[in-house]
C-alpha cells in the first residue's frame, strides 16, 4: 500500500478540485452556447403600418423579385440622433427584414462611370416580422440640417432556419 504524506494528499486534493472546476466550467460554457440565441428582433417594432405621415417623408414601396417588398420614408426627418424612416415589413412578406444605413462613397466603375458604394455604418434596425414597422433608427456620424447621402441596405432572413433571403440597397438623402 501507498502511504501519502499530508503534503502529497493536499496536492492531490487541490489538483482534483481544479480538474473538477475546469470540467464544470467547460460543461457550463457548452450549455450556455447551446441555449443562447442573440436577440435579433427590433425592440421598438409596432404592429401594422404607419398612418398619417407627411408627404415630405416620401413614404414609398420598394420591391426586388425573389427578395421582398419594403416600405420606408425616402426623405426622413432627422433630429441629429434619430431618423424617422418608418421602415415597414408588409404582411404579405414571408421573411424578416432589417435596415442598415451607411454613408456613401463615390467610386468609379470599370467603364468610367460614377457609382455609389456603402462606406461607414451609421445605424441599423433589428429584424421586423411581417406586418410590423419601426418608426425611427438611431444614427451616428451625421449632422442635422446638412444634406447627407445615405445607402439603406435592406437585408432579409428566413425566420425558420435563419438563412438570408437576399438584400438590396436604396439610395436616399437624410437632412
Amino acid at each position: 500500500m501507498h502511504r501519502y504524506s499530508m503534503t502529497q494528499m493536499k496536492k492531490l486534493v487541490l489538483i482534483g478540485a481544479a480538474c473538477l472546476l475546469l470540467v464544470a466550467a467547460v460543461v457550463a460554457g457548452l450549455v450556455f452556447a447551446a441555449l443562447f440565441k442573440p436577440e435579433i428582433y427590433e425592440k421598438q417594432a409596432v404592429d401594422g403600418a404607419p398612418q398619417g405621415l407627411p408627404e415630405s417623408y416620401g413614404y414609398v414601396a420598394y420591391e426586388t423579385d425573389g427578395v421582398c417588398k419594403v416600405l420606408l420614408a425616402c426623405t426622413p426627418a432627422f433630429d441629429g440622433k434619430y431618423a424617422s424612416i418608418n421602415l415597414t415589413n408588409p404582411e404579405e412578406n414571408g421573411v424578416l427584414l432589417k435596415a442598415e444605413l451607411y454613408s456613401v462613397k463615390v467610386v468609379q466603375t470599370s467603364d468610367g462611370k460614377a457609382d455609389f458604394a456603402p462606406d461607414k455604418k451609421l445605424g441599423e434596425t433589428g429584424f421586423l416580422r411581417p406586418g410590423t414597422y419601426v418608426e425611427t433608427v438611431k444614427l451616428s456620424g451625421l449632422t442635422a440640417g446638412e444634406e447627407n447621402r445615405v445607402l439603406v441596405k435592406i437585408a432579409t432572413m428566413n425566420e425558420e432556419n435563419r438563412t438570408s433571403n437576399g438584400f438590396f440597397y436604396i439610395r436616399t438623402t437624410i437632412s
